[in-house]
């Protein structure tokens, strides 16, 4: 049970940069084609609806912000 506890919150922050990483993704498509908008929306509120809002919240916090960065270079 310990080893479990202790990759636990790895297993997390990997869920966690992996639906970054997806959201970051649909938002490239939905600026390149505006009628994919709907998929990324779709995504967040598949991620409200298994993690609640305030990770949803975040998601797209960091998805926009590298959004943000990759506007910039």
């Amino acid at each position: 049970m310990l080893i479990l506890e202790l990759f636990n919150p790895m297993n997390e922050m990997a869920e966690q940069m992996s639906d970054i990483i997806s959201a970051r993704e649909l938002i490239g498509h939905a600026l390149r084609d505006p009628d994919k908008k709907h998929d990324y929306f779709d995504f967040l509120k598949h991620l409200r609806k298994k993690h609640g809002a305030d990770y949803s919240t975040l998601i797209h916090q960091e998805a926009k912000r590298l959004a943000k960065q990759k506007e910039q270079d």
